[in-house]
Parts: structure tokens; sequence; C-alpha cells
């Protein structure tokens, strides 16, 4: 397996650090929710979504699911007060609904988000405070959609992240939080040339990965799906797409590459000795950010996870060979080759 090499550059640590904090959590007192519909309740005209807070005066959480699909349905205003639906959400077949307004206040979905074949949908940005997902988030169909940025905090899909079948959908860009996901599923987006947005994801969360049908799509070498590739040869199922990410072998090859153009970080943090064999001591300017360290073999599997006791790796049960030591920070994260002899 080709061996994957990573150069961050000095942007992307700052983006990095920016999108972390960015994406902490609220800490702000939240509002005191009331819960109703243990059972659930179905959406399928306008005058339904306005009278909710009317039938369900001072509810804020649907204990059920709540499907919204009518052909009126032009605004979810009348959901304004919102802030979780514990079982599934489902928003489809709503031909007139341009946006989500009125549900800025939604946090949570306990099971799994639907949001399909809305014909006029265009942008999923009134979703800023949604944090959590339970089981899938699957968007799917929606032909006026442009943009899939919630601008929201979410951090994790428990299941299976789908985005299929959205022909006018051109970015990724808006999932700046979402670290880890089960599935990835990106098909048949026809507008589709990148997967930039979803860099940040851990690839080793992920189980499955499918790319394909996306005839436009000819960049894929983003560091989520570069380390699932490095972890899951056999798993990654690409095709159908344009040239450079036409199957796992051409994403490979992109990933293998070396930027010329970026800053190398080298001296931003340090490894000695090294070459080593029973310990190695990191020091550097952002070692009072660290978070903890993942140590990667050649293969791209995690090998080794947690933090320094005083700034020293126990290394002392690594195989000889060469790793890659990552270093999670406050301010992004950093990556350093260590020969273990």
């Amino acid at each position: 397996m080709k061996k994957l090499i990573l150069i961050i550059s000095a942007v992307a640590i700052s983006h990095s650090f920016a999108l972390s904090q960015a994406c902490q959590t609220d800490t702000a007192t939240a509002k005191v929710r009331q819960g109703c519909l243990p059972s659930g309740i179905a959406f399928s005209t306008q005058q339904q979504i306005d009278n909710f807070p009317v039938n369900y005066p001072g509810c804020t959480v649907i204990l059920g699911s709540a499907t919204i699909g009518g052909a009126d349905i032009v605004n979810l205003s009348g959901l304004s007060e919102l802030t979780a639906v514990n079982g599934t959400l489902s928003i489809s077949y709503n031909p007139l609904l341009v946006s989500l307004q009125g549900l800025g206040m939604l946090d949570s979905v306990g099971n799994t988000l639907l949001i399909g074949t809305n014909t006029s949908l265009e942008g999923l940005s009134e979703l800023h405070s949604l944090k959590y997902v339970g089981y899938d988030f699957k968007i799917g169909n929606n032909p006026a959609l442009t943009s899939v940025a919630t601008g929201g905090q979410l951090d994790a899909v428990y299941a299976e992240l789908q985005i299929i079948g959205n022909q006018s959908l051109t970015s990724l860009s808006g999932f700046d939080c979402l670290q880890s996901v089960g599935l990835l599923t990106i098909r048949g987006n026809s507008m589709l040339t990148s997967l930039a947005g979803l860099d940040q994801i851990d690839g080793s969360s992920m189980v499955g990965l499918t790319i394909s049908d996306n005839p436009n799509l000819s960049t894929c070498d983003v560091r989520s799906v570069c380390d699932f590739i490095g972890s899951h040869p056999d798993e990654a199922n690409i095709l159908n797409n344009a040239p450079g990410c036409n199957d796992p072998e051409e994403v490979e090859a992109a990933c293998g590459e070396v930027s010329t153009e970026n800053i190398s970080l080298e001296d931003t943090f340090l490894l000695f000795p090294n070459p080593a064999n029973k310990t190695v001591t990191i020091s550097g300017n952002n070692i009072l950010a660290m978070r903890e360290i993942m140590i990667y073999n050649q293969t791209g599997q995690k090998v080794h996870q947690g933090k320094p006791v005083n700034n020293t790796l126990d290394i002392s049960k690594l195989r000889p060979g060469m790793y890659v030591v990552e270093m999670v920070t406050n301010h992004g994260n950093l990556r350093k080759k260590l020969i273990v002899q």
C-alpha cells in the first residue's frame, strides 16, 4: 500500500483553530423543555403547522416521531419553539417549501433526520442549532438544493450520512464541526465537483464508504477519505465519478501526492530522539494546548492513542518501522514522522 504523506499547512492549522472555536458547545443556560406527543405527529397541511403552538402550548420537544409533508406547506414558522424530536424527523414531499425557516431552535433528533424530495428547497442554513442526530442523516432528491451548510454544531452522525441525488448541489461545505460518521454515502449529485467540507471527519470512525455516480466529482482526496482508504483499502466503494475519483486507486494516488505549495510545520513540535526505541519526548510551541496523541502505522492503522506523561511517550511496544505521530491541539492537528528502531 502506498504510504500517505501529509504536510499540514499553516493556513490549515489556522482554519482548524477557527473551527475548534466555532464548534465549542454553547454553555449558556438551556431553555426549560416541555415534551408532548409521545406517539408522534404528522403535519400534512400548513394549517397544522401554524396551529401547533396553539394546540400544544409550551411544547418544545416532540417525544415521538414527526413527519412534515404536504402540498401546501410553505414555511415551518409554527415550529419555531421546537428544540428536539426524540424519534425520527422526516421533512419530505413538500413541493413549495423553499427553506427550513422555523427550525432554528432544533438542536437534536433522536433517530433519523430525513430531508428528501422537496422540489423547491434551496438550503439547510436554518438548522444552525443542530448538534445531534442519533441515527441516519439523509439528504436526498432535493433538486433545487445548492448547499448543505447548516452553520450548526453537529459533530456526529451515529449511523449513515447519506447525500444522494441532489442535482444542484455544488459544495459539501457546511459540516465544519462534523467529526464522526458510521457510513458515508455520496451518490448521484450531478453538479458536485469536490468532497471539500468533509475533511475533518475522522476516517477511522467510518465503517463504510460509497462515492459513486457523481459525473463531475474529480476531487476526493480529502483527509477523511484518504484515512479511510489507508485503513480499509478493500472497503471503499468508489466508481462512476469524474477522472481522479473513479476508483480507490485513483484517490489513493492523489492522497499520496505531496503539495509543494504548503508550508511545512516541522518545527511546530519536535520528537526526540528520532529514531527512537523505548521512549520519545515531545516539545514545541503547542505543547500546553495538546489534548491527545495518536500514532499510526504505515497502513494507516491507529496503534496508540492517549496523552503523554511528562511530555514523554512510551513506544516500547511498537514494532520497528516508520510511524506518523499526530498531536491533537486546540489549534489544530499536527503530524510528524517517527522512526522506531
